[in-house]
């Protein structure tokens, strides 16, 4: 599940990507109603469908997941981007950006990301993907599960080649070497949860409960500091 505000208003709205099932590489886009919760798909206006062909890569290949890009490429149409995790053991693996067209739901793939990983390799398969928005701009978050590798990305914005490739310029910082190694999260959200103008983390477990971690202390040498927060059990 991907928030931002995909139909235009105030309020966050909400996109589903389907990796998988009935739909595979298509997408909803719902309404927020401005608390949290949403407003009535089957009510005309609500809801906003994006067909597997408009996410779909070069190669054909369907986004491994996406995140709300908001206007990292500075073209405020009043709609938020979108950027994915694509690709396919025999062409390899990386990033892509997918532009809005002005109207809900209406992306179209634009740009194939020549950026490596944090650490430098190609194996985006590998890593999982977060954002949110800041005052400074677009902040991505990319974890590594296997490894614990957690980094963080501020000031992103694309540069287009104008020929389908382009990168993301940004600010790198390792935020943790051995961040929850191993384990299994379904959820991974960015957020400045203490609004000190440092990006945070949210996570949802398996088993139902939710975790904040605040971060502080970002340094271009060294690991950041991260503060887990009580957990909570979901309602």
């Amino acid at each position: 599940m991907v928030t931002g505000r995909f139909f235009g208003g105030s309020a966050e709205d909400f996109l589903a990507y389907y990796p998988g099932g009935a739909n595979p590489g298509g997408a909803g886009i719902i309404r927020g109603a401005g608390d949290g919760t949403m407003l009535d798909p089957y009510v005309s206006g609500n809801q906003a469908s994006i067909d597997p062909s408009q996410l779909a890569d070069p190669n054909g290949n369907s986004p491994l997941e996406l995140v709300n890009a908001f206007v990292t490429d500075g073209n405020d149409n009043g709609l938020p981007d979108l950027i994915g995790r694509y690709g396919d053991p025999v062409r390899g693996y990386g990033l892509g950006y997918l532009p809005s067209f002005g109207a809900p739901g209406l992306y179209l793939y634009g740009s194939t990301l020549t950026n490596p990983t944090p650490t430098g390799g190609t194996d985006w398969q590998n890593w999982s993907i977060t954002s949110t928005q800041l005052s400074s701009g677009t902040a991505i978050f990319l974890r590594n599960a296997t490894s614990g590798g957690l980094y963080l990305w501020t000031g992103v914005t694309l540069v287009d080649n104008g020929d389908g490739t382009g990168s993301l310029a940004h600010t790198q910082y390792q935020v943790a070497a051995n961040w929850n190694t191993g384990v299994a999260i379904s959820t991974l959200w960015a957020a400045d949860i203490n609004v000190d103008g440092t990006p945070d983390l949210w996570t949802v477990l398996p088993d139902g409960t939710s975790h904040a971690y605040l971060i502080s202390g970002l340094t271009s040498g060294g690991t950041a500091t991260v503060t887990a927060i009580r957990a909570q059990r979901l309602a």
